[in-house]
């Protein structure tokens, strides 16, 4: 381990400067958003964990006839499921603005039920949303707009953050 002493004179290495980094640089904006408007909507997966059956739906709102899109299901990481999958929102209307429909799991927050975290009980809730949104897709209800332009030709994608991110391997 290394002195302290000499670790900040390391760092602050006397007769040398460097720039200090601007605390808001005009060249760091957030990304463009995609051509698309986008919706939202939570529904109800009775197949879902019992910890919260429920699903976020964004998807792209479209003004052209038959248009289709792809789907990413996407599970969040530990904590941020219920509500809190609203920490989400930038990120998802992000890729929905692209022209993705993005359906989001609430369940599993802190854990399935029976106290499994991350592993297969969690990366089972998303081949669920995937199987829900097949149906979904295949006879579409009036308040799922999204379901009647979901494009599964060429499969779907699945995506997550922290627990969520280490269910989709």
């Amino acid at each position: 381990m290394l002195p302290l002493s000499l670790l900040v004179s390391v760092i602050a290495v006397p007769g040398v400067s460097r720039p200090t980094p601007a605390l808001h640089d005009e060249s760091h904006n957030p990304p463009a958003r995609g051509a698309y408007e986008v919706a939202s909507e939570f529904y109800p997966v009775p197949t879902l964990d019992p910890t919260d059956a429920r699903v976020w739906a964004v998807w792209p709102v479209s003004n052209t006839s038959g248009e289709a899109f792809p789907m990413v299901s996407y599970n969040h990481g530990a904590g941020a499921g219920g509500m809190a999958i609203l920490g989400y929102t930038a990120l998802f209307e992000q890729i929905a603005s692209y022209g993705v429909i993005v359906i989001a799991t609430l369940s599993c927050s802190l854990g399935c039920s029976g106290g499994q975290w991350y592993g297969e009980a969690y990366a089972a809730e998303q081949r669920k949303v995937i199987e829900w949104a097949q149906a979904m897709a295949a006879n579409p209800p009036a308040d799922m707009p999204w379901a009647a332009t979901l494009d599964f030709r060429n499969g779907s994608g699945i995506a997550g953050h922290s627990m969520g991110g280490e269910s989709t391997g």
